[in-house]
């Protein structure tokens, strides 16, 4: 059954609904072989899939009419949650960033195994990337690296665009830069900086 955190409009299609089905069952097979995520299967769609689709909530929000997208996942992970943004938002070209070899042959396996063009795996360290890559985003996301995602994600996201990081509980000064906006989805937040 879809449920989806308070404040959260974002729609999710039926196709989408479907590939995150498929997204999931794929994550439970090679969670119990490779230990992908922390995330035991009772609370995986929450933690997973509500948890990502508000970042998609807060980009409808903050760029409504930007088409095409981009976007940059920093420390993907298992996806989470720039494969699940793929899948709900299609039309955007999806970097995912992930330097774990066995997380980034999941991410390979995702891509080819749901058919998701417009998405590009990059199994580099965070650091590595954000220094020697050129291309620049509207949108890079994180839940991982902390104090140091903002180092990383300030280097790739276009001027005017959006830096935006998921977090359960919030922390004063936890950020060398306070967001300039905080989304509060009831049980999560999504901190959003503006480049410039």
């Amino acid at each position: 059954m879809l449920t989806l955190l308070r404040n959260n409009q974002f729609p999710i299609q039926p196709v989408a609904a479907e590939k995150l089905k498929i997204y999931l069952e794929t994550l439970k097979e090679w969670n119990q072989r490779f230990n992908l995520t922390s995330f035991d299967d009772e609370h995986l769609w929450e933690e997973a899939v509500e948890s990502s689709v508000i970042f998609a909530d807060t980009i409808a929000e903050m760029l409504p009419d930007r088409t095409p997208l981009t976007l940059c996942d920093i420390g993907s992970g298992a996806g989470i949650p720039g494969i699940i943004l793929k899948i709900v938002m299609p039309e955007t070209q999806v970097d995912l960033v992930e330097s774990n070899g066995k997380k980034a042959d999941f991410l390979s396996r995702i891509k080819e195994t749901l058919k998701l063009d417009g998405l590009r795996i990059v199994h580099k360290d965070a650091r590595e990337f954000a220094l020697s890559d050129k291309k620049l985003y509207n949108v890079v996301v994180g839940r991982a690296f902390g104090r140091k995602f903002l180092k990383h994600a300030f280097r790739l996201v276009l001027p005017e665009a959006y830096v935006m990081y998921y977090k359960k509980t919030l922390k004063k000064g936890e950020f060398a830069k306070e967001p300039g906006c905080i989304r509060d989805y009831g049980r999560a937040f999504v901190l959003v900086w503006k480049n410039g």
